[in-house]
């Protein structure tokens, strides 16, 4: 039987031990439950196949790891930055533990030196009245422009715009306080004045004179300003007036001033400072141009003194050509500093 046909298959009750095929030999039966398998015939979990992660509730204690990352924890994990990491992980631009100590030292200096740094206090005032003159446009533009870049500088300021109702006493009341201010934690001080003024000093709201003398010698006063910079700008006309207005005083020169001090008048004795009336005079805008430039560019560095006269030069050729020879200016500069008042330098970014 079966040589020729097919016939069905002979049960397995019926056939001899030798000749029923094991299990899996030939065919592919199906996998035998677990239950049904000895110990040792059950595959170890992940030994052939790639079963879904085990959740960390049935880890072992062994098992569990120390810390289980967020999710999006490495999408915004960003980049150690050089100055954080170790000289051995910075690879090809790494730098040695010297260098990085020198550099850190380095930082510590500067950083005690700005925290030391002093700054500057400065009184600034504008007067566009006069009882007996056309009101003038420039002065309010002036002390804008002056009160910026000194606010830039780190300074302490104190601007009035006069009114008409200022007197002379008004003024002077301002000036005496300077003698008694405490300014020991400040390097300098700085006074500042556009407005109506003449030969002799500047003018009052009300007409009268308060001597440039006078203010130099109430600033020289002030015991916390000893052997400090005292500087003194003055950008107004020094026409003269009519003999009954103002007594005559004799010109102010080096002579004259304390220690430590620069003043820089705009115009000459008998002459004019001439500006605009939408932006301010030419000395002013010229002087803050020139003060916010070299305190920011890291290529040169200048003095005080150096950018006074460099701007006077600029107004002494600019006036004619603007005015096609019919004006002139010329500015006056004295000084009795011991040492060279050099600007500080600023960073844009760090400011």
């Amino acid at each position: 039987q079966g040589f020729s046909d097919s016939p069905k298959p002979v049960p397995v009750s019926m056939q001899s031990k030798d000749s029923v095929p094991k299990q899996g030999f030939s065919d592919s039966p199906k996998p035998v439950p677990v239950s049904m398998q000895s110990k040792d015939s059950v595959p170890k979990q992940g030994f052939s196949d790639s079963p879904k992660p085990i959740p960390v509730s049935v880890h072992s204690k062994d098992s569990v790891p120390t810390a289980v990352p967020k999710e999006g924890f490495l999408d915004s994990l960003k980049p150690v930055p050089a100055s954080l990491q170790s000289p051995e992980t910075l690879g090809a631009e790494s730098q040695s533990t010297d260098s990085l100590n020198k550099k850190r030292e380095q930082r510590k200096n500067n950083e005690g030196k700005l925290q030391k740094k002093p700054s500057g206090a400065a009184l600034v005032l504008a007067n566009q009245h006069c009882n007996f003159k056309p009101e003038l446009a420039s002065p309010k533009h002036d002390l804008n422009l002056m009160v910026a870049l000194l606010s830039s500088l780190d300074f302490t300021i104190a601007h009035k715009n006069l009114d008409r109702s200022k007197s002379k006493w008004d003024v002077r009341e301002m000036i005496d306080d300077i003698s008694l201010l405490k300014l020991e934690d400040h390097c300098c001080f700085l006074f500042y004045y556009s407005g109506h003024a003449d030969e002799n000093g500047i003018l009052a709201p009300d007409g009268h004179v308060i001597p440039y003398a006078y203010v130099i010698q109430k600033v020289g006063e002030c015991e916390s300003l000893s052997e400090k910079p005292k500087i003194f700008i003055f950008d107004c006309s020094r026409a003269s007036l009519k003999k009954e207005t103002v007594a005559k005083e004799k010109a102010l020169n080096k002579s004259d001033l304390p220690s430590d001090c620069l003043v820089a008048f705009s115009a000459s004795c008998g002459g004019y400072a001439f500006g605009q009336r939408t932006s301010g005079s030419f000395f002013t805008q010229d002087f803050v141009k020139a003060v916010s430039y070299f305190c920011h560019s890291r290529q040169s560095h200048r003095d005080l003194l150096g950018v006074l006269e460099e701007v006077s030069r600029g107004v002494r050729e600019y006036v004619p050509k603007r005015s096609e020879g019919t004006y002139r200016q010329e500015g006056v500069i004295i000084s009795t500093l011991d040492k060279p008042m050099w600007l500080p330098d600023i960073d844009y970014n760090n400011q």
